[in-house]
Order: structure tokens, then sequence, then C-alpha cells
């Protein structure tokens, strides 16, 4: 009689099932968790949109990691504001003010008018991570 083998190979369904359930009951992530996609397939977990910190982005891949049948992670469209902020700060003109908040840039403050602003937005849309550029009253 041959000896029956077990499998440890996860359902990808029980994978995401795990991994959504750590992200809703995350304190950190608990506003994040909507601009946040997850899938797996394989065991391979795929996770893309925009969360506050690159703090909070670490944890999230660190912690994927541990989770049980989780062979790779792919990571490379999930995004942070604080490091959008930072690519902000190198084409800003003095007197304009930008606030990212999940991914969307809001202008404020002294911005310039016309091609400059149309330029302007150009750049910022540019930044990795950010999906739209919108300008409030100056």
């Amino acid at each position: 009689m041959a000896d029956a083998q077990t499998s440890t190979t996860r359902l990808d369904i029980d994978i995401l099932a795990d991994i959504q359930r750590w992200i809703y009951t995350y304190p950190p992530l608990s506003h994040d968790r909507r601009h946040i996609h997850v899938s797996v397939e394989g065991g391979v977990a795929q996770i893309s949109g925009n969360i506050k910190t690159p703090i909070t982005r670490d944890y999230l891949r660190k912690h994927i990691r541990e989770v049980s049948g989780v062979l790779q992670i792919e990571d490379a469209n999930l995004y942070d504001d604080d490091t959008i902020r930072l690519g902000l700060g190198n084409i800003l003109p003095p007197g304009a003010l930008a606030n990212p908040e999940w991914g969307m840039v809001v202008l404020s403050g002294q911005l310039p008018s016309g091609e400059a602003l149309d330029k302007l937005f150009g750049e910022i849309g540019q930044i990795a991570g950010v999906h739209k550029v919108v300008a409030v009253g100056s």
C-alpha cells in the first residue's frame, strides 16, 4: 500500500484571507487599507496601491512574508506618501504647497498659471505613485 502524501501547499484564497485579515486588524493600516490591493496567485502575493509611510510599507512586506504559503511578494506598485512628498520637494516652485493623500496630490498656495501650471501638473504626474493631481483656490 502506498503512503499517502500530504500537501503543505496552501490555497491562494486561504493565503489571501490571512493577509486581508491582518491588514484589517493592524491599526496603522486602518485608513490605508482602502487604498491597498492584494491578490495571490501560485503563492505569489501581489500588493499595489498607496499607503502613508515607508515604515508601514516595510512592516506590511515583512508581515506578508511571514504568512504561511507566501512564496514571493511583488510590490513594485506599492507606494507611500512620504516618498511622494520627497519627490514633490524637488519640483515645486517657491510658494507652492503640495499635500499627497494616498497618491492624490493637492496643490495650493502660490501656483504658476497657464503653461507653467500645466507643466507642473505633468511633472508631478510623473512621480511614481501619483495617480491624480488637483489644485485648490489660490
